[in-house]
């Protein structure tokens, strides 16, 4: 009994029947402390400083066991709190990447569509300027009228006659590799002006020139509508035999002329449907297309190959002007600082 093994479990017997001796109403037995005995019925006395001494160390066991077992528990709480936060987790991690799943179908799907809608929208506008620009060069036309329009063409846009119905200026034959090398001159000239104008109106547009820019492309748009328009349907009176007075023919030149410019550059609801912006946009490459084709057959054609590719670089390079022209039209549209005649600004250039 006097051994520190036994008086620690005579203690720990003590100190359990003492917390519990109120309510089951037990008697402790003796027990053995510091060498000396108490009486048989004596009970223990928490209060007394020699019982005190003698359950001080279990009670520092216990509370370390408490302690141990209630750090366990906390850290079998916390196991199983981390391993629930890591279910929630990787619950939301899969459901964030079904989400990004479905929103990246989501998007291929709505690009699909936006590309099939812009190809329908652009198909019927470009087949009918194709289908009207061939109809219109092929019985608008008269063998006079081409030759003396391919002579006025010849001296004022290229720099090399290409016309295979005589010889050059020195006499000779010209071979289809000097035609083709004249003709490649020519269109690189007249494309160069192109591109020119273009930076021109990029410049005008980008420094805020906005009636300097108005004017001029009002202008030129209202010269061609005016111009070719006249002189196409000068041809079709000519060759058709029909019977219009001077007075109506020019009243209906310039109604058609300013009614195209307002359609295009000033297109609102309250003033013109858009419908009519569409039709003067085929109108203008109809006459564009109809023009280009009196220039001789060696530079129209190899024009038409040259401006291809020069459409490809200008929407396509980082230096090409329309791409240039497109990022500050779409700069001012998101911050809602238009300066107006977008549609037909882009259009012109």
């Amino acid at each position: 009994p006097t051994s520190p093994r036994s008086t620690l479990s005579l203690a720990s017997c003590s100190e359990w029947a003492m917390s519990n001796r109120k309510s089951r109403g037990i008697s402790l037995p003796s027990v053995f402390h510091r060498g000396g005995s108490r009486g048989a019925s004596a009970d223990v006395d928490a209060n007394d400083p020699a019982d005190v001494d003698l359950l001080r160390p279990l009670s520092h066991g216990k509370s370390s066991s408490s302690g141990s077992s209630s750090s366990s528990s906390g850290d079998e709480k916390d196991e199983r709190t981390n391993n629930n936060e890591g279910d929630i987790t990787m619950r939301d991690e899969g459901a964030q990447e079904s989400d990004s799943d479905s929103d990246s179908y989501e998007d291929v799907g709505t690009a699909i569509l936006y590309g099939l809608y812009s190809y329908a929208a652009v198909l019927f506008p470009v087949s009918s300027a194709m289908i009207l620009s061939s109809l219109c060069t092929v019985f608008i036309n008269t063998e006079s009228f081409s030759s003396a329009a391919a002579s006025s063409f010849s001296q004022v846009y290229q720099v090399y006659s290409t016309d295979t119905s005589g010889d050059d200026d020195s006499g000779n034959t010209q071979s289809n590799a000097s035609l083709l090398g004249k003709s490649v001159v020519n269109a690189i000239v007249i494309v160069c002006g192109i591109g020119l104008m273009t930076f021109v109106i990029v410049a005008l547009y980008y420094f805020k020139f906005m009636r300097c820019l108005g004017g001029f492309i009002t202008l030129s748009s209202l010269l061609l509508l005016t111009q070719y328009t006249a002189m196409m349907w000068s041809v079709a009176i000519d060759k058709y035999d029909l019977n219009v007075d001077a007075v109506t023919f020019w009243f209906c030149i310039a109604n058609f002329a300013v009614l195209g410019v307002v359609s295009i550059f000033y297109a609102k609801k309250e003033v013109s449907p858009p419908s009519f912006a569409q039709m003067y946009a085929v109108a203008i490459s109809v006459l564009m297309a109809w023009q280009l084709s009196h220039f001789e057959p060696w530079t129209g054609w190899t024009l038409l190959v040259v401006l291809g590719f020069y459409d490809l670089c200008a929407v396509l390079s980082p230096c090409g002007p329309l791409k240039a022209l497109v990022s500050l039209l779409q700069k001012d549209q998101e911050e809602g600082g238009g300066r107006g005649m977008i549609p037909g600004l882009l259009y012109e250039a």
